[in-house]
């Protein structure tokens, strides 16, 4: 009851504290601006809680191994060997044949019969024939200027022990023209024919080792005979040797060549001989490889013998990993003007016509080579010669019954050439570049510029300024193949008798286009353009205009 009564008294007492302040309030209320509500952040206490183990145990393991053999049934299989397998082998077919025929009644047969792949031997035999029957307008009458070329021969090698292998050939040829050449004075044109008969034989023994312990040889023996419609004949019986030794970078070797040639002329027999001794050394480094050697040289003419001593130096340096490779040399030779060689340069000379030896005393050349690209490479290079005894080609002014044609009276035909000789000297500024993207497609283009100062001669005769051609050959999926032939000939001067400066031919720019299409891959067809900018200003020599524009079809067949 005191509880309650004390209770009571208090609450009264709080309800007149209440009161009284209540009416001391002002009701009045200012704002100042809007109410924004806020919270404090709140502190997280980071207590964690601990567990505090007081009661400590010990751990005592014992253990112990019992050895025991556990009982393996395992079963060896053998593993095969690797084989290694290279690239697959190329079909070989036994036998070519190719037949064509063109304007200018121009027929074409090419045959080919080899042996398969073999380890021991290996033989072949071939036939070639290209004849034409054209007529070419000379003067406002047509002349004849055929000719026909035959071909044939067998050759093979033998692989016998040791990395000797013994090869041998035989070939024939027969070749038939005709003087078909002019001069503005000819007044008639009478046809004249040529022949030659060839007969040539090869037989040849080497070895290969790419060691030092051994020493490498080739041996080479040549027999041949060559002889016109006039009974001119030149036998010739080379032989060569070719001994070489590596010691450890350093290649030695020496060359030896024994000639012996009987020229049967019209009025006269001429016995010669050329015996070439050459030491030489090539050393090779890792970025330069330098050749040199001595060439000791016995020219036999009758019952005389001259002797000439030249020198060989070459050296290059890859600068640049075969991008940069600069190089110069030095060298000299002396060179056999053969019956057979002279022919192969103007089959239109006088019957009976001898060439002498050519002397090249000074050979010095530098240029630099190497690969724009790893489908681009380069080659350019200079050469300056001193050279006696030069010869050069001639329109013949005499008959070779003795009677001087030199007069324009009793002027014929000077439709053959003889040679007049020069000491000379020659600058030579070439220039290459072979582009190979592919098998499918690559292209070479190479040049010449030529810069003679004569002793004796007024100009170097028949000799063209410059020469250019630019070589392409193109695959289209393998079944259809292009080959471009573009060539320039620079003018050139021929000694005639009625001009001391000689008579200018001008310079002729001409092509070629060949197209085959591949059937398939034993049989193909042919179509060749030739000469497609030809003009009859377009001379082979003086008085002799090439055949124009020609076409030839053909197919060719493998079996």
């Amino acid at each position: 009851m005191r509880i309650r009564i004390i209770l009571f008294i208090q609450l009264v007492l709080f309800s007149n504290i209440l009161f009284a302040q209540k009416e001391d309030i002002d009701h009045k209320v200012n704002v100042v601006k809007a109410y924004k509500p806020s919270i404090s952040d709140a502190y997280k206490m980071n207590i964690l809680p601990k567990i505090i183990d007081t009661t400590k145990i010990q751990s005592d393991f014992k253990y112990q191994i019992y050895p025991k053999a556990l009982n393996v049934d395992f079963q060896l299989e053998p593993i095969k060997p690797a084989k290694l397998e290279g690239e697959p082998l190329t079909k070989l077919y036994r036998t070519f044949i190719k037949l064509g025929f063109g304007n200018y009644f121009t027929p074409l047969a090419e045959i080919y019969i080899n042996k398969l792949r073999s380890k021991k031997s290996s033989w072949g035999a071939y036939y070639n024939y290209l004849s034409s029957s054209g007529k070419l307008k000379i003067r406002d009458e047509k002349v004849f200027a055929g000719y026909s070329d035959n071909s044939a021969g067998i050759f093979g090698k033998k692989f016998l022990s040791r990395r000797r292998t013994l090869a041998g050939d035989l070939n024939f040829s027969r070749n038939v023209l005709y003087f078909y050449g002019y001069t503005p004075h000819t007044y008639t044109i009478t046809l004249e024919q040529q022949r030659f008969l060839s007969f040539t034989t090869n037989t040849s023994l080497k070895n290969n080792y790419t060691d030092s312990l051994h020493l490498n040889y080739k041996l080479n023996l040549e027999i041949k005979h060559l002889q016109d419609i006039n009974n001119v004949s030149e036998n010739e019986a080379k032989f060569t040797s070719v001994v070489s030794k590596f010691y450890n970078t350093k290649l030695f070797g020496i060359t030896t060549d024994v000639a012996l040639f009987s020229n049967n002329l019209i009025y006269d027999t001429i016995n010669s001989g050329l015996l070439n001794i050459n030491p030489w050394t090539s050393i090779i480094g890792k970025e330069w490889r330098i050749e040199s050697g001595l060439c000791f040289i016995a020219d036999i003419y009758n019952d005389s013998v001259f002797y000439h001593l030249s020198k060989k130096v070459h050296l290059q340096y890859n600068v640049v990993d075969n991008f940069l490779i600069p190089f110069v040399g030095y060298d000299g030779y002396l060179q056999k003007n053969s019956f057979r060689n002279i022919i192969s340069e103007n089959q239109f000379i006088s019957p009976g016509l001898y060439v002498n030896s050519t002397n090249h005393k000074i050979i010095l050349f530098g240029g630099i080579k190497g690969n724009f690209t790893s489908n681009i490479t380069y080659n350019f290079k200079g050469t300056y010669s001193v050279i006696e005894d030069m010869y050069f080609f001639v329109n013949d002014t005499i008959n070779h019954a003795g009677t001087d044609f030199f007069k324009p009276d009793n002027i014929q035909f000077l439709n053959k050439f003889n040679v007049v000789y020069d000491d000379i000297e020659l600058l030579v500024l070439h220039g290459e570049i072979v582009y190979k993207k592919s098998e499918k497609f690559n292209l070479i283009l190479k040049g010449n510029y030529y810069d003679y100062k004569l002793t004796n001669e007024l100009q170097a005769w028949n000799k063209p300024e410059f020469d250019i051609s630019l070589i392409t050959k193109y695959k289209l999926r393998n079944k259809i193949e292009l080959n471009v032939n573009v060539f320039a000939i620079g003018s050139r001067y021929s000694k005639t008798f009625d001009n001391t400066d000689g008579f200018k031919l001008e310079p002729y720019l001409d092509a070629n286009l060949g197209i085959e299409y591949r059937y398939t891959k034993i049989l193909s067809a042919f179509l060749n353009f030739n000469n497609i900018a030809g003009t009859k200003d377009n001379l082979l020599w003086y008085g002799y205009p090439v055949q124009r524009f020609n076409i030839m079809f053909g197919l060719t067949y493998a079996l």
